[in-house]
């Protein structure tokens, strides 16, 4: 049918958008450093990150970036899934205490744009996960986490850095080492 005013939801959330999220992820870990370096699951393997006094180095663990996140995200919400119940059974999704509507209900679309199409084309086109590729341009929110793992796991030098120039279109060498973050926290939002 015809769409409504309704059926929309739109919110600007300060301090979420992904630099900041990952400057605050950055803090925390370089906050939980024991020595000069500490691994830093929410970046390619093996590239470093000077932050704090600290040296974060990519392990590309998506599962553990996934979990990092929803504890920087959602730190009072037990993680089996990034929603709550509310008293009424009801899920309840937030982000900064903003409360989210119910899904989008079948038959309409999410649309995204910047950095959602940015990132997720990279881990499209770098990633080079088949299932994600075929599922392309309306792939399901299982194929792209399911795509993370190869994804993030691959290393930084004589991989990725050397072909960052070229790896992908929207993607340069000041983008690229962000985009293993950029990719697991737009999934972890969307799920």
């Amino acid at each position: 049918g015809r769409m409504r005013h309704s059926d929309f939801f739109v919110y600007s959330y300060l301090s979420y958008g992904c630099d900041q999220v990952r400057l605050r992820l950055w803090d925390a870990l370089a906050a939980g450093a024991s020595g000069p370096t500490v691994d830093n699951p929410c970046s390619f393997v093996g590239h470093a990150s000077p932050h704090a006094g600290a040296t974060l180095v990519g392990t590309g663990r998506a599962d553990d970036c996934v979990a990092a996140l929803r504890a920087l995200l959602w730190p009072d919400v037990e993680h089996r899934r990034t929603v709550r119940r509310s008293g009424h059974g009801r899920r309840v999704r937030s982000v900064g205490g903003i409360v989210h509507p119910q899904p989008i209900r079948r038959g309409c679309g999410f649309y995204a744009m910047s950095l959602y199409f940015f990132a997720l084309d990279c881990l499209r086109e770098v990633g080079g996960d088949a299932v994600l590729a075929a599922g392309w341009p309306r792939p399901t929110l299982n194929e792209l986490h399911d795509a993370l793992a190869g994804f993030c796991a691959r290393t930084w030098a004589g991989d990725l850095e050397d072909m960052a120039k070229t790896a992908h279109q929207y993607s340069n060498l000041s983008t690229l080492p962000h985009r293993c973050l950029e990719a697991v926290y737009i999934v972890t939002l969307l799920r």
